[in-house]
């Protein structure tokens, strides 16, 4: 399993603006560091996350909010995440005490001072990531805020970072680790991999924008209702006799690419579809939730020229099928957004990514990455002589830098050899 972890300390606090020691004790964000947590938002605003964990501190959850905005999610408290406890030096000036202080942080141990000790927060960080990644899925994103010393304890002690080379601690400037700075974590078959070092927001440079992905975007072969003009979402039904031979004229025009990663809808016409095109290769299509058709509800498996007045109707709302117990437009793009950022996070650069998806799909897929009109885009290429979106159809689009870009609309597996 492989999950992607961003650890973001709080904004700067009243007590870190005075400069003293802030552990268990609590205050809130300063303007400044409200300002900082949106410049966190903004750098953080192209990851989608699964789950997001917080601190119980007030300052840890007033900066999940502020990260969170316009996202439909609510942080998970785990009490395991707070701040180390400095003891008798909670509220004191790092300035204070300076000798005591600077011994304390030297060994990472306040429990000469009724603190806690080195040990038992490396305990209840192990726990802390225990019960994030029970409940984690493979590829999940997910955000977690919490401390400086927390984070310093965790690439010490858990991540076997050298922290006195990377920050040497200045007496009296506080944690070296910024406020509202990002970390990001790679966890994979039991491993952890800091892919990035505490990092302000606005030096942040996020590797999942930074890459370019060629993606080969296939519909599935013709099923019956196809054959039979039916309305057909997330209804199934068998793939006929033609619908075989595009899937392996399909597979054969593919049988080159050498693919990094092959992703299906679970719909049984496209998992079929995916299972042809993976045929003699080393590895299986992974089945997204995601990639299914769009839910027609109670349009499902109705014969088109029956309806077409409320199907069209349907359409000229963008797709969506809301009030007659289907999916909404907005239902659709968040899973598209969340399934497209999961696949994009999950491979490296330079890789090819199979998707085997629907037509329908493929459409709201034009809407959203490129702003096309779907259905302007299907009549032009009836216009053009050419089939819009044919059963076995391939169309390619790469992604680079951040940025999506149409490398040829869908075609018949035929056209695609003759463009290689």
């Amino acid at each position: 399993m492989k999950v992607i972890m961003y650890f973001v300390r709080h904004g700067q606090t009243r007590l870190n603006e005075k400069g003293r020691m802030q552990g268990v004790c609590d205050s809130l964000l300063t303007s400044q560091g409200e300002l900082q947590v949106e410049k966190t938002r903004v750098a953080l605003n192209n990851v989608f996350f699964d789950a997001v964990y917080s601190s119980p501190s007030g300052r840890c959850q007033q900066t999940s909010r502020i990260i969170l905005e316009g996202r439909n999610l609510e942080p998970v408290i785990i009490n395991n995440l707070h701040e180390m406890n400095f003891g008798t030096f909670e509220g004191t000036r790092f300035t204070s005490h300076s000798e005591e202080i600077t011994r304390c942080f030297d060994t990472n141990d306040f429990s000469s001072v009724n603190g806690e000790n080195p040990a038992e927060v490396e305990d209840r960080i192990l726990q802390s990531l225990d019960t994030i990644l029970s409940n984690a899925h493979d590829n999940d994103q997910v955000l977690v805020v919490t401390h400086g010393s927390y984070l310093m304890t965790m690439l010490r002690s858990v991540f076997n970072v050298d922290m006195d080379k990377l920050f040497p601690r200045a007496l009296g400037k506080g944690n070296p680790i910024p406020n509202a700075s990002i970390m990001r974590v790679e966890y994979e078959d039991g491993k952890y991999i800091v892919t990035n070092l505490p990092t302000e927001p606005q030096l942040y440079e996020d590797p999942i924008v930074n890459k370019t992905l060629h993606f080969y975007f296939v519909n599935h072969g013709q099923t019956l209702f196809n054959q039979y003009n039916r309305m057909q979402g997330v209804t199934d039904s068998p793939i006929t006799e033609r619908g075989m031979k595009e899937i392996l004229d399909c597979a054969d025009a593919l049988k080159e690419i050498p693919f990094a990663s092959m992703y299906t809808s679970p719909l049984l016409r496209c998992y079929e579809t995916a299972l042809k095109i993976a045929h003699d290769r080393n590895s299986d299509p992974v089945v997204l939730d995601g990639l299914k058709e769009i839910d027609y509800g109670e349009f499902e498996a109705v014969v088109r020229d029956s309806w077409l007045k409320e199907i069209k109707e349907h359409r000229a709302k963008h797709d969506d099928w809301s009030d007659v117990n289907g999916e909404s437009k907005d239902a659709f793009e968040l899973r598209f957004h969340h399934t497209l950022q999961k696949i994009i996070s999950a491979n490296k650069d330079g890789s090819n990514i199979l998707l085997v998806s629907h037509s329908e799909y493929y459409k709201r897929l034009l809407e959203i990455l490129f702003g096309l009109d779907g259905e302007d885009a299907m009549m032009e290429m009836r216009r053009q002589g050419k089939q819009p979106h044919p059963y076995g159809g391939i169309f390619r689009f790469d992604y680079v830098n951040g940025k999506f870009e149409i490398v040829s609309y869908m075609c018949t597996p035929e056209e695609f050899k003759e463009e290689q």
